[in-house]
């Protein structure tokens, strides 16, 4: 008989100890660090016009280099129409080339 007694708190005390370890991880897993409250996009605010208000323009300097600037990348103008080889090189073909 105290074999069998020592067997049922044996399985009670594991019982035990495997629900408040439960109990502490799903605690632990619900602690958050305090996150600010700091928007990561934010849009200006728009009057009943649908202007942007006059203090949510965003300045000139901030919105980039202006289309006129030669910086930019070349226009597409700038490159051939047809992605095809150039004519130089269809009449000067390769040596032994029929």
């Amino acid at each position: 008989m105290s074999r069998l007694l020592a067997a049922a708190v044996t399985a009670a005390f594991a019982a035990a100890l495997a629900v408040g370890a439960a109990f502490g991880i799903v605690a632990l897993l619900g602690i958050t660090p305090d996150q600010p409250n700091d928007p990561l996009v934010t849009f200006p605010a728009v009057t009943a016009e649908g202007t942007p208000a006059p203090s949510a323009r965003p300045s000139p300097s901030s919105l980039g280099p202006s289309p006129s600037s030669p910086s930019g990348p070349p226009s597409s103008s700038s490159r051939p129409s047809s992605p095809g080889p150039s004519p130089s090189s269809s009449s000067n073909p390769a040596p032994g080339g029929r």
